[in-house]
């Protein structure tokens, strides 16, 4: 042993070889000597006491021989071996990084080398364990594009599809799977078909479409379909989703996939036990929101006498059900509705989150007619057509701001939920439009004297506003009054009992020259016979004007005179368009599910009806314009139409 070694010695006094394309640094871990000319033998013997500490383990030995043969040796017949060793110690002594410039010397030194696979599979194995996944997939699939034995080409695939799902490029991870699936028996298919159905929930639809269109594999195909139709029942689309479903169990009955794709058909035919041309109408018919409950119904019974009357075909049913404005009857009128299998419900105009909440335990798509904030967040089955006091508070703002010019407005509101939610919406609003609240003041409802708080609006006098005035400092406040251009405008949310207290007093002020807001509440007969000189040039919103000169308004006026003996207001008008609208849904021969109307309410390009035009947006609540009118004398005149 001790002869062999000192042998061994003499071996490696031998001259370094220089040769332009080496690019390794000369070995670490034995010294280099010098001779005149390495003989074959000599290199033979070099690397066989290589190959010999490679298999006691004695890696670091091992490693300087190897290094030391490549670098003496560099165009000898072991060369491909002595690189795939040194990127294999490399590797055991946990330095990955320094074993990838061997794997890719030996690659184009030695392309047709035996072992020219096994280095690209090192190459790929290494940069995934270091976690260079960009290298991975680049590597990866240039390697996929030469000739590759099947084992490599199915390890080589399956490192680049992994590294594919690293980077979250889950279309080019599932083709590779796929096309491993295709090439590949026993547990491998198995394994490339797990890994597959596992990241095809992550890729688009468009995707997934083309992939199942380039693959031929029976075993691929299956689980394809089953996500696209998972896809569409995720967007809404239980009729595409069922025709996907069938065709899968058609073409591929005996799969796992044609298993859950039954299951998901049982559910959708549960989903689609419902009549299809039976709505039901959740409506205050008794209680303390008796009347406008009756005027709902006015509204929904004219429209489906006319609707009938047009489509003579349709079978249509309503069911009414009275809520009583009581939470508990509510809920069990909603479970009647269900019960009976109705399509879809409108209303209530009271408890309509009651109504909302259990009609979205049902799945039962539910039009509210009412202005409690944020009903829709209850569920997706929830939607909203009625006018709120955002909608006022921003028409209103728009049109002063946009079309008259206005700037400086101040607030005059009762301290009262009323009007302190529009008190608020209405300051964020005029900030919005880039006007200032110049000052804002509250009062109490039993208070009947406004002549100090209006002469601090008109700027009449000095004085530091009051203590009991609302003046909040994140909006730009006067502190105190100077001049009658203080406020260009007065906004001032209440009901014409108290409006009707509150205007003679104006002139009193001197206001006259300021222009008054108000909110639908404004548009009464009443209000202009108790207080309409005071109120001259007011600008009020509403959602409904029986006198406008839309003929689509005029002709429902006039049947709905003809039917009830008496003009419509705006509950009779919004509950007349959203049971039209509903008529015409359910009236679909297509439609078998009810989230079909759901997709049909958010899908629309809109409604044309006589509260005007409009279309539920992403949060299924609605989106029209409101009229805004004018006092004009002793009448109100339409100055903007929906």
């Amino acid at each position: 042993m001790k002869m062999f070694r000192c042998f061994l010695m003499l071996l490696l006094v031998f001259p370094m070889a220089s040769c332009s394309l080496r690019k390794l640094a000369a070995p670490e871990h034995i010294p280099q000597t010098t001779s005149s000319r390495p003989s074959a033998e000599q290199g033979a013997n070099l690397f066989a006491a290589a190959e010999k500490w490679r298999m006691e383990k004695a890696y670091p030995t091992a490693l300087g021989a190897y290094q030391n043969y490549l670098y003496t040796y560099p165009n000898a017949p072991r060369t491909a071996d002595a690189l795939m060793a040194v990127a294999d110690i490399y590797r055991i002594l946990k330095k990955p990084a320094l074993a990838i410039p061997y794997y890719q010397r030996l690659i184009v030194q030695h392309p047709d080398s035996v072992l020219a696979p096994q280095a690209k599979l090192g190459i790929l194995t290494t940069f995934s364990q270091i976690g260079d996944y960009p290298k991975v997939v680049s590597e990866g699939q240039s390697f996929l594009k030469s000739p590759l034995p099947k084992d490599y080409f199915q390890k080589i695939s399956a490192i680049t599809a992994d590294g594919c799902r690293h980077l979250n490029r889950y279309s080019e991870a599932a083709s590779i799977y796929a096309m491993l699936v295709e090439k590949s028996t026993g547990k491998d298919a198995d394994t490339a078909l797990e890994n597959m159905r596992g990241i095809l929930d992550k890729v688009s639809r468009a995707d997934l479409t083309s992939l199942l269109n380039r693959t031929s594999s029976p075993q691929v195909k299956p689980w394809i379909l089953l996500q696209l139709a998972k896809d569409s029942l995720g967007t809404e689309q239980p009729e595409k989703a069922l025709e996907i479903l069938t065709r899968l169990t058609e073409q591929y009955p005996e799969t796992d996939a044609a298993i859950q794709a039954g299951q998901i058909i049982a559910t959708l035919k549960k989903r689609s036990d419902f009549k299809r041309h039976t709505l039901g109408c959740l409506l205050p018919l008794s209680g303390t929101y008796e009347l406008y409950g009756k005027q709902a119904m006015r509204g929904i019974e004219l429209a489906q006498s006319q609707f009938t009357t047009s489509h003579p075909d349709a079978q249509l049913t309503v069911l009414i059900k009275d809520t009583g404005s009581d939470p508990a009857k509510t809920v069990t009128a909603v479970k009647e509705l269900a019960d009976a299998g109705v399509a879809a419900i409108i209303g209530p105009v009271a408890t309509a989150d009651i109504a909302a909440q259990e009609a979205q335990k049902h799945d039962i798509p539910i039009i509210t007619l009412t202005q409690k904030p944020d009903i829709t967040r209850i569920g997706d089955r929830v939607f909203r057509n009625f006018m709120t006091y955002e909608a006022q508070t921003d028409a209103v703002v728009s049109f002063a701001v946009q079309k008259l010019g206005l700037r400086r407005f101040g607030v005059l509101y009762p301290n009262e939920p009323y009007g302190i939610n529009f008190k608020t919406l209405f300051q964020d609003k005029v900030t919005a439009a880039g006007g200032q609240i110049v000052m804002t003041s509250s009062y109490d409802s039993a208070q009947t004297d406004f002549r100090d708080i209006l002469k601090s609006f008109a700027g009449s006098t000095t004085a530091t506003p009051s203590a009991d005035q609302n003046i909040p400092s994140s909006t730009n406040v006067a502190a105190s009054t100077s001049s009658n251009a203080n406020i260009e405008a007065l906004f001032i949310p209440e009901a014409p009992s108290k409006l009707a207290v509150i205007a003679p007093q104006l002139p009193l002020a001197k206001l006259q020259s300021v222009v008054l807001l108000g909110t639908n509440l404004w548009h009464s007969a009443k209000l202009m016979h108790m207080a309409g000189p005071s109120l001259q040039g007011a600008i009020v919103p509403d959602g409904f004007f029986a006198d406008s000169i839309s003929n689509n308004v005029q002709q429902f006026v006039r049947s709905f005179r003809e039917a009830f003996g008496e003009s419509p207001d705006y509950i009779e008008a919004v509950s007349y368009d959203t049971a039209m609208m509903m008529f015409q849904i359910v009236s679909d021969p297509e439609l078998q599910f009810r989230s079909s109307i759901v997709s049909a309410l958010l899908n629309s390009a809109g409604y044309h009806g006589v509260t005007g035009d409009f279309h539920f947006n992403a949060n299924r609540e609605v989106e029209k314009k409101l009229y805004l009118l004018q006092i004009k004398g002793e009448q109100f005149v339409e100055t903007v139409s929906p």
